[in-house]
């Protein structure tokens, strides 16, 4: 007599196959969607990097954005500096970025931990300093913000590369020119 149905072998043999292809999937879903909030994050900052430069030449008075990180994120914010060089908010408010603690945040080749804060500045005549904040873990891949000090040119290399793509003529001519005028 033949009962319907499944053996616990069956059913064992099943739920490991489940159990494979779900250790497979997972990681793979994942991966993605940490590198695309990266490349976000990285435009966004970029744009704020832009805005930080602008007020400082509109105002007269250094600009920067300042990297919080706690925990949960990383926040990026723009701030700017009184008279005495004190830090304040600025006159105009702005949105700040907000970074998932999943993506991993470094200014200049420091990681930025919990408790952790950086700024980059644009002053308002002048150079400014030649600032790199990468977002993410691989060094030559991860989506990152170069700041040209001399030219105050901001790029967002998106990540995903070996290597750094080469500045386009322009942005070298402009880089050479800078130091010659500001040596």
């Amino acid at each position: 007599m033949h009962r319907k149905g499944f053996t616990l072998v069956e059913l064992l043999l099943v739920l490991l196959v489940v159990a494979l292809v779900a250790a497979i999937v997972v990681p793979l879903l994942r991966r993605p969607g940490s590198a695309h909030e990266a490349r976000l994050a990285a435009a966004e900052l970029a744009l704020l990097c832009r805005e930080a430069r602008q007020e400082a030449r509109r105002t007269g008075r250094d600009h920067g954005v300042l990297l919080a990180a706690t925990a949960r994120r990383t926040t990026a914010m723009l701030r700017s500096r009184d008279a005495v060089g004190a830090i304040v908010r600025p006159e105009r408010p702005t949105q700040p970025v907000h970074i998932d603690a999943a993506v991993a945040c470094s200014v200049d080749g420091r990681p930025l931990a919990a408790g952790d804060e950086a700024a980059v500045w644009f002053v308002a005549v002048g150079p400014a300093a030649d600032a790199v904040i990468r977002l993410g873990d691989d060094e030559r891949t991860a989506p990152r913000v170069v700041i040209g000090g001399w030219s105050g040119l901001i790029r967002q290399l998106p990540g995903g590369r070996a290597a750094d793509p080469p500045a386009s003529v322009l942005e070298s001519f402009w880089e050479a020119q800078c130091r010659t005028l500001h040596p």
